[in-house]
């Protein structure tokens, strides 16, 4: 199959936002935490690759087992290693191990940004299911319209309940929200729904707007500011289609497909190193509320962690580990 370059620049970009929602944060002033928001499409657009890929044809239970069982050989091995480092550290007790491979689950400690890992085994194990509802656009469209239900519902949870989604249940199990951008990856691959018109002047209005948005209800409506709270909005989904489609139709010059290639395969294990890096960052930096601080550890953490990944990627056995080849098919 030929390699859609336009994929690989969405799975980059994906990578990035997802650094700069984990750097940034919602500690500093306005600035910082707009620039923490322009990070808010990384999550939903792995889903949506996920979906682009895995929906495209129909897996037997034996290729989607295979791959669920090679995420959690992939967490333990990890938590095992993270866990005796930080026990030897820390002085603390072994156990700690398995408090950490719990903490995935419920997204606690610096292990818990791998809480993504845990919600795509499950969608990945109800994908035969999905298979079969892959082209039925009203399906879609009904979970585009309940997400955003929910969303909505937010505002009178927090006025009447003081809390909001996120309180409640934790980010592997909103599985309403995965499998609504899950689906729309496909979706948006099988039907030609969007304009071939490339607009970047539109693209950055809208995000201004965008960010701008999460910032207020943030604020001022939810009284927290995580970008996890606004995954099921409608606008955000919007906003996250017009990436996707601008991504996907952009021009690119043949020179640069080898270089592409490289860093699309190198972000998984990005997004794995960043836990490593980010314990460093927070033990030397406690608070970060600087803005040109933020961005100097972005763009260093950035080029470090994709120079280490790349150079992982030329090993044969890191490599292998890092993409989730740990069992591989009988031959």
């Amino acid at each position: 199959m030929k390699r859609n370059y336009n994929l690989d620049l969405i799975r980059i970009a994906a990578c990035v936002a997802v650094l700069v929602l984990h750097i940034f944060g919602v500690e500093g002033g306005y600035v910082n935490t707009i620039l923490y928001y322009l990070g808010t499409f990384g999550i939903p657009l792995f889903f949506m690759i996920s979906g682009y890929n895995m929906l495209a044809k129909k897996r037997s239970y034996h290729e989607i087992l295979l791959k669920v069982v090679n995420i959690y050989l992939f967490l333990i091995i990890l938590c095992i290693i993270y866990g005796s480092i930080y026990a030897l550290l820390k002085k603390n007790n072994i156990s700690v191990i398995f408090d950490i491979f719990i903490d995935i689950f419920s997204n606690k400690s610096n292990l818990g940004i791998l809480w993504f890992m845990v919600a795509l085994s499950i969608i990945y194990l109800i994908t035969p299911i999905l298979y079969n509802f892959r082209d039925n656009r009203k399906i879609v469209l009904s979970l585009v319209v309940i997400s955003s239900l929910i969303f909505m519902s937010n505002i009178f949870l927090k006025k009447y309940s003081d809390v909001i989604i996120k309180d409640i249940i934790v980010q592997p199990l909103r599985l309403w929200t995965w499998i609504t951008y899950y689906l729309l990856g496909y979706n948006i691959r099988n039907n030609n729904i969007l304009s071939r018109k490339n607009n970047p002047i539109f693209l950055v209005i809208i995000t201004f707007i965008v960010v701008n948005y999460e910032y207020f209800i943030g604020k001022y409506i939810f009284g927290n500011l995580y970008a996890e709270s606004f995954y099921d909005s409608l606008i955000i989904k919007i906003w996250i289609i017009l990436i996707w489609n601008y991504a996907m139709h952009i021009s690119i010059d043949k020179k640069l497909f080898n270089k592409i290639t490289v860093l699309s395969k190198a972000t998984f294990c990005v997004y794995i190193l960043q836990v490593i890096l980010f314990s460093i960052i927070h033990n030397v930096i406690k608070i970060r509320t600087n803005v040109f601080i933020n961005c100097s550890i972005f763009v260093l953490s950035t080029i470090i962690l994709f120079i280490i990944s790349i150079l992982i990627g030329k090993t044969k056995i890191l490599n292998r580990y890092f993409s989730l080849k740990i069992i591989g098919e009988k031959k």
